[in-house]
């Protein structure tokens, strides 16, 4: 079935649609460099990603410890330092970027406002965007500062859904479709998908990702909705399929176990006991035993 929706502008793509992020330099500090310097600023907005290592930020009367993942932003004529802990590998790329266009301005603000520490999620994909612009500058082939420009502004977008995790409703005109048949649409989806799902258990992270939805968005609209928390849905229906099982085959534990998502038969008691008072096999014998004293219907 085809659906329509509009795709109205939020505010951050309103900033980045009226901005060119233009990266003017760059500097990869590995183990052989000294990851070391005095109190400074610069005129450009300053981007520190850590690859690997640790150690920390000093940024205008802050310290922040560092760590592989972390993003730290830093705007421009903001005094700052940085220090790697001795003996630890690490690499740490700067990147010095500025804003052109109509827009600009506001970002400038928007991007002040982000100063500091920031751990980004999907962290390999953020980690992957800064690879990608180390591997532009190195080869600056044709075109190569508006890829830059693209990875550069996928990074501020995951910036901005991190600032609003602690309010992940999307700031941006209202969709009827999108907020109410769309909303309805996933939430009854959910419970087959998970059912469905191979190879184990989704995590609320892997069904948010799947359904295009932020994972604290999805588990209070769940919730909300349909009366259950996610975890709790995906409790019922493991308890669903292990006394499916446990009653209806005559499969061994260790496949029980396995189908439940556990690493092991213990795991399986341990957890089997908690919700029912007993052990599965108890469970199964009692079952077994409740089918052979059953009286059969006689006309």
């Amino acid at each position: 079935m085809i659906r329509y929706t509009n795709l109205p502008l939020s505010e951050m793509d309103d900033m980045l649609l009226g901005t060119q992020l233009q990266c003017v330099y760059m500097h990869l500090a590995e183990q052989k460099d000294r990851w070391e310097c005095e109190l400074h600023d610069h005129e450009e907005l300053e981007l520190g990603y850590i690859f690997k290592g640790t150690g920390r930020y000093h940024i205008d009367g802050t310290d922040y410890e560092a760590q592989a993942g972390d993003l730290f932003v830093i705007p421009p004529r903001v005094p700052h330092y940085e220090v790697h802990d001795p003996g630890t590998p690490f690499e740490l790329l700067f990147l010095m970027v500025k804003h052109h266009g109509d827009a600009a301005k506001e970002l400038d603000q928007w991007i002040r406002q982000r100063q500091g520490r920031h751990w980004l999620s999907p962290a390999e994909r953020v980690r992957s965007s800064f690879l990608e612009v180390y591997g532009e500058i190195m080869q600056q082939r044709p075109g190569y500062l508006s890829v830059i420009d693209a990875k550069l502004t996928t990074v501020y977008a995951a910036l901005a859904r991190y600032s609003a995790e602690a309010d992940p409703t999307p700031k941006c005109a209202s969709s009827t479709w999108f907020n109410a048949e769309r909303n309805e649409q996933v939430l009854g989806q959910i419970e087959p998908y998970i059912r469905q799902y191979k190879g184990g258990w989704p995590s609320v992270e892997e069904m948010a990702q799947h359904f295009f939805y932020h994972p604290k968005y999805l588990s209070q609209l769940y919730k909300s909705e349909k009366g259950e928390s996610l975890s709790g849905l995906l409790a019922r229906i493991r308890k669903e399929r292990v006394t499916e099982l446990l009653t209806g085959s005559a499969e061994p534990m260790e496949e029980v176990a396995a189908t439940g998502g556990f690493a092991n038969i213990q795991g399986l008691y341990r957890w089997f006991k908690k919700e029912t008072g007993m052990t599965p096999l108890q469970y199964r014998n009692l079952h077994l035993t409740a089918e052979a004293n059953a009286v059969p219907f006689e006309l």
